[in-house]
């Protein structure tokens, strides 16, 4: 477009200049004259003084107000009238001519020949069609907006999992449905529904979006609030190995300010971390929450599954008089050596022909010291324990206490058992002992001089065993750790399910918190700490433990189940014994 002259611009300056002093004028003329007579051909009309007053003209303009009917033009033009719309669809069909398919044909759906046919016609013709739909898009545009109001109403009455926040929404888009219904525009009905709700100009914004996103897909944007995909400290891998190593350490001792403590003085400046110098406690709650952590009070208990059993408990008053009958023989110290360790007098004495000590600690695994089974069990006791305790104790007997565990209950080689042995002779089973059936004597196996000289000498199995004696049992005869009563000692078991009678339990508990506490999780800090767990509970402490379980045996002793016992030894605290007292209110104890 060429440039405008400097000539031409003046001109239109001066122009405007003077129309103005003529507007001024026109109006100065009409307040200097009483009477102002105006007349067109034929026609005229006439304004007097009193006339026309303030309140009637104001009355008038209000009554015409409400009876004016709104207009359906938009107030601004939008370039959308039949002369542009019918030129766009002349350039459009050009372009389709000249490139092929355009970009807005691939999200409209595809027309029927019919309809294409009737769009090849004369630009007459589209425009005659255009004033058709136009005089029947008001009653359709209606009919939508009815559509969505219904949709939206019976949405808000039958879904049960809608959240308030998107009800909210709803009930906003629905007004603005039934305002544009109304014959008010978009603009004017979003704000109008921000008024209802006590809400601004943003919301009004956010209603108009809501609206064409419902009239498009039958759906409103659901509320973010919540769902924020933003990534944790804690999906670092390193922190959180950081984090658990700190929390095995501290165990039940954790709390939210030494948690955060934690993270400020280590998590933080090891990733580097300058401008958060430490997390909200609502942060190290959830991180808590994550870590599998819960907000409770640590207390100890005792399991009581099969502690009643009538088995258990008839095994249980056998082994109360057994240990009661040991306690009365045994001497009272007034101190003991503790570990069953030989002191530096004796080491000197013995040098090298014996163990120094009983304890025994392993490299387990299967290119090491192998795994701990009853062998191994069998040879501490026989060769480390038994010595020491003749040395350290010359001419006693001791007394060795063992779990029921299926590992302590150790068969001799030869011990009549029925999963030693083969259904048919030979093989891989071991050569059992000889017994006695009816008062005869059975060999288990074969003699030396047996008629088939394959068979002499090997076991007969366990289908020979039965022929010869007429029966199918399955039983087989558990000894007491036969080898150390050979030794002149004692073996006695504990009942099942009974831990709190054995206080070694409690010895370990203790030993294992320490290495907890003390460990790095590696196995090389685990061979370091193992020894020093055992050493860190002092003698002092073992008596306790000790007093504690005899404590348990006089409950039980008294005739008090689990739970009853449990509440005796915490509330008496006297030495190896609950009063008699406690008989009294037995029904009482919770109480």
């Amino acid at each position: 477009m060429p440039r405008v002259k400097k000539k031409v611009l003046h001109l239109r300056k001066i122009a405007k200049i003077s129309a103005k002093v003529k507007q001024q004028k026109f109006f100065e003329n009409l307040d200097d004259n009483e009477e102002y007579n105006f007349s067109d051909n034929e026609e005229g009309f006439e304004w007097e003084d009193g006339y026309f007053n303030k309140e009637s003209l104001f009355q008038i303009l209000v009554d015409n107000m409400k009876n004016l009917k709104p207009s359906k033009r938009p107030l601004t033009y939008h370039g959308n009238s039949d002369r542009t719309k019918r030129r766009k669809r002349k350039s459009i069909r050009e372009a389709i001519k000249a490139n092929g398919q355009t970009l807005d044909k691939f999200f409209t759906l595809n027309k029927s020949d019919d309809e294409r046919e009737e769009g090849n016609g004369d630009d007459e013709r589209e425009g005659n069609g255009d004033d058709e739909k136009e005089k029947g898009s008001d009653e359709s545009n209606n009919q939508l907006l009815d559509e969505y109001i219904l949709k939206i109403e019976n949405k808000l009455k039958t879904d049960k999992k809608i959240t308030s926040g998107q009800k909210v929404r709803y009930k906003a888009v629905q007004y603005f449905f039934q305002l544009q219904k109304s014959s008010h525009r978009k603009l004017e009905s979003a704000r109008i529904v921000a008024q209802l709700l006590n809400r601004g100009e943003w919301f009004s914004k956010c209603v108009r979006t809501w609206a064409k996103s419902y009239a498009l897909y039958d759906n409103i944007p659901q509320i973010g609030r919540g769902k924020y995909p933003g990534k944790s400290l804690l999906d670092d891998e390193d922190v959180w190995l950081k984090i658990s190593s700190y929390l095995r350490k501290v165990k039940h001792n954790v709390t939210i300010q030494s948690f955060c403590d934690y993270v400020s003085s280590e998590i933080l400046p090891s990733l580097g971390i300058e401008t958060k110098t430490t997390i909200s406690t609502r942060t190290a709650n959830r991180w808590l929450k994550k870590m599998g952590f819960v907000y409770d009070r640590y207390q100890k208990g005792m399991y009581v599954d099969g502690h009643e059993r009538p088995d258990v408990v008839e095994y249980r008053k056998q082994f109360l008089e057994r240990i009661s009958m040991y306690q009365n023989l045994m001497p009272t110290f007034e101190d003991t050596i503790g570990r069953l360790k030989l002191n530096n007098d004796q080491i000197k004495e013995v040098g090298n022909s014996m163990y120094h000590e009983a304890r025994v600690i392993i490299n387990p695994g299967k290119n090491f010291d192998g795994w701990w089974n009853i062998d191994k069990l069998l040879e501490q006791i026989v060769n480390r324990a038994i010595p020491i305790f003749e040395k350290t104790h010359p001419g006693a007997i001791a007394v060795f206490a063992f779990d029921n565990s299926s590992s302590h209950g150790k068969y001799a080689d030869n011990a009549l058992n029925a999963n030693h042995m083969n259904l048919n002779p030979g093989g891989k089973q071991a050569k059992l002992r000889d017994t006695i059936f009816n008062g005869q004597i059975q060999h288990m196996n074969f003699s030396d001089n047996y008629h088939d000289k394959n068979l002499r000498g090997i076991p007969k199995g366990m289908k020979i065993i039965l022929e010869e004696r007429g029966l199918w049992p399955s039983t087989g005869l558990k000894a007491y750790c036969e080898i150390i009563e050979a030794k002149s000692h004692k073996v006695i078991f504990y009942p099942k399910f009974h831990c709190e009678l054995n206080y070694i339990e409690m010895y370990w508990g203790v030993a294992k918190r320490y290495a907890r506490q003390q460990c790095d999780y590696s196995w090389t800090g685990l061979q370091r700490v193992v020894p020093l767990a055992l050493d860190s509970v002092p003698i002092s402490h073992i008596r306790k433990y000790a007093r504690k379980s005899a404590r348990y045996m006089d409950c039980y002793r008294k005739g008090l189940d689990a739970k009853q016992a449990e509440y005796a030894v915490k509330k008496f605290k006297s030495h190896r014994m609950i009063p008699n007292s406690i008989l009294i209110n037995i029904d009482l104890l919770y109480d």
